[in-house]
């Protein structure tokens, strides 16, 4: 090997998400600080999610007007502290969709928010459609993360009819709801409306082939997206052959998390296929996908034509001794790619 310091190494966390240090961890809390340029770390549906699982239903709040009339206070009262209110973390306090809505009503009295993070607080759709309707208030926002919450089709739709009025919005976390294939649908039909939308999150929610296959058609639509996660879904074999299609569109892309999918040799072959195409992809996460030798023959026979890759992961997959031995042979030819295989 020609770099010493590259590795195809058995992974010692089976955690599925194998990189803390470079790739956002969906089980770990939020915790945004006043620094609106923080990349925020999304909060996942929990650990080892099945593909195609639905999420954990949050708990729903029982709040009634005398809560609703709590939040929107609390954010009054820190808009008067703090007129200039950047960040405005609520993470599992359990508002609800009455907390929500009241809170979505302030949103036009915070002209400076940059991130609003409401992760695992029993928000449905009333809610999710009650902060849709007040996001054009909010012109600054760059950071909306709902989280663990749960937002079915209906509220997801509400969301995404809006991003055209958020332009500055880079990141969208909404992993763990219940958006299901029509709540992608919806949200891929909007994404040329968010210009500046770098980061999306979608982590098991549900999504099937027909989700990723509208997602994937949008791509070219987003050139500044640099971060996919749909992990924890069930898009098989045509979903990732249908982002496998649409790489050479994403100009920005560095990074695709697509572990426990389902995608199988199929999907493997086709995106390794693509690679060459990907000019910016540095980390591919492909762990927990039913992959076996001809998945990883094919990725390996395709490492020396991606551009950038630096990170392949294709652990808890079944390539056995053959596939390890294909993708170490081409390590040679890939000086810059590090492999994780188990």
């Amino acid at each position: 090997n020609s770099n010493p310091n590259q590795t195809l190494t058995p992974n010692p966390n089976p955690n599925p998400n194998p990189n803390p240090k470079t790739l956002p961890d969906p089980n770990q809390n939020t915790n945004p600080n006043s620094n609106p340029n923080q990349t925020l770390t999304p909060t996942g549906p929990g650990p080892n999610p099945k593909p195609g699982a639905r999420a954990r239903p949050r708990p729903q709040s029982a709040a009634g007007p005398h809560m609703a009339q709590h939040w929107a206070a609390f954010v009054r009262r820190r808009l008067q502290e703090d007129p200039g209110l950047q960040t405005l973390n609520l993470y599992g306090k359990n508002i609800g969709d009455a907390g929500a809505e009241a809170l979505a009503r302030e949103l036009r009295h915070a002209p400076s928010l940059q991130l609003l993070a409401l992760a695992r607080n029993g928000i449905g759709n009333a809610g999710a459609e009650a902060l849709a309707r007040e996001l054009r208030h909010a012109p600054s926002l760059k950071t909306l993360d709902l989280t663990g919450n749960s937002i079915g089709a209906a509220g997801a739709e509400a969301l995404a009819r809006e991003l055209r009025h958020v332009p500055s919005l880079q990141r969208l976390f909404l992993g763990g709801n219940h958006i299901g294939n029509a709540g992608a649908e919806a949200l891929a039909r909007e994404l040329r409306h968010a210009p500046s939308l770098q980061s999306l999150q979608l982590i098991g929610n549900s999504i099937g082939a027909a989700g990723a296959e509208a997602l994937a058609r949008e791509l070219r639509h987003v050139p500044s997206l640099q971060r996919l996660f749909l992990d924890g879904n069930d898009i098989g074999a045509a979903g990732a052959e249908a982002l496998a299609r649409e790489l050479r569109n994403a100009p920005s892309l560095l990074t695709l998390i697509l572990h426990f999918n389902n995608m199988g040799d199929a999907g493997a072959e086709a995106l390794a296929r693509e690679l060459r195409h990907a000019p910016s992809l540095q980390t591919l996460v492909l762990a927990r996908n039913g992959i076996g030798v001809a998945g990883a023959e094919a990725l390996a026979r395709e490492l020396r034509h991606a551009p950038s890759l630096q990170e392949l992961f294709l652990g808890e997959n079944d390539i056995g001794d053959a596939g390890a031995e294909a993708l170490a042979r081409e390590l040679r030819h890939a000086p810059k790619v590090n492999i994780l295989i188990s």
